[in-house]
């Protein structure tokens, strides 16, 4: 949970634009964000969708806030 928290926050602005920018992501970048689609709770995660996420002016305190013992295992 710890390693989490330090990589979120070493995220920064700009590597966000970067990712946005992505026409077509490296596999393991679009696997992360369909996981991030699927822990906000959208039904059908596309890389489309991810880049609309990634859209969030408040996209980084969202990935803070999510709550990991909420998440159902289904």
């Amino acid at each position: 949970m710890q390693a989490t928290q330090i990589a979120i926050r070493k995220l920064t602005k700009a590597h966000i634009i970067e990712l946005r920018r992505m026409v077509k992501p490296h596999h393991l970048i679009e696997k992360v964000m369909t996981m991030v689609c699927f822990l906000k709770g959208c039904i059908a995660p596309s890389w489309a969708l991810a880049r609309e996420i990634l859209s969030s002016m408040t996209f980084k305190i969202e990935l803070v806030l999510l709550d990991p013992t909420k998440i159902k295992s289904a």
